[in-house]
């Protein structure tokens, strides 16, 4: 639609012609045909996210052409999805993962782009729910990594053991739960939810990378 529109603004004095209403999306609203499309600053905006993703998911095309299953990939994907969802731009955060994950190593899970992957395809609707929610109630979460557990009960829209998770999080590693309150996954409850809100009270300074508390890996060089 950006690409068509712009043809419109240039050669046909912003009046939507029928090559422009033949190329939108079947989802979009057909405009009537020399209807003024105006660009004002929040579809500038919207345009101007929609470019972003674009180039986003291209570059991760990109790198897993030509380095393949090198991890570093898996992290620079892992912080572009982590971006959208923050965003709320659902489909390409679902792209970005899906592509990382096809491109990864099958001895490796790399659990935060599948979590990710999953609240995407969730916020989309995209599929059966009662099959993606029996997906993620039989995956087994890293022992080692507990913060996995409080994103599969976020997932899974248990509010109830999304509080004992955090609770045990924090009693077991002695780790500040504060960091988890710029995930995405929990925004929803950071509104509706006093208990899981109390939780997450506190200096929120440090960045949090989508669901990740490990240290980055060394760069090839």
């Amino acid at each position: 639609e950006v690409f068509a529109r712009r043809h419109v603004l240039v050669h046909a004095s912003s009046l939507a012609d029928q090559q422009y209403v033949d190329h939108l999306p079947g989802l979009l609203p057909k405009p009537a045909l020399g209807e003024l499309l105006r660009c004002d600053a929040d579809y500038v905006t919207e345009a101007l996210d929609l470019l972003h993703g674009l180039g986003s998911v291209l570059g991760i095309v990109w790198l897993t052409h030509f380095i393949g299953d090198y991890p570093g990939v898996a992290d620079i994907a892992a912080d572009l999805v982590f971006e959208a969802l923050r965003a709320k731009r659902w489909l390409e955060a679902r792209s970005i993962a899906e592509v990382a994950l096809a491109a990864s190593l099958p001895d490796h899970s790399h659990h935060e782009l599948r979590v990710n992957l999953w609240m995407a395809r969730r916020e989309l609707g995209d599929q059966d729910w009662d099959q993606m929610r029996a997906e993620i109630a039989h995956w087994e979460p890293p022992g080692d990594q507990p913060q996995f557990k409080v994103a599969q009960a976020a997932l899974l829209h248990d509010e109830a053991r999304v509080i004992a998770e955090l609770e045990a999080y924090r009693k077991t590693t002695g780790r500040h739960v504060p960091a988890m309150a710029t995930w995405p996954l929990l925004a929803d409850y950071l509104v509706r939810s006093p208990r899981v809100r109390s939780l997450l009270q506190g200096n929120t300074a440090g960045r949090a990378t989508g669901i990740r508390q490990r240290s980055r890996r060394p760069r090839r060089k």
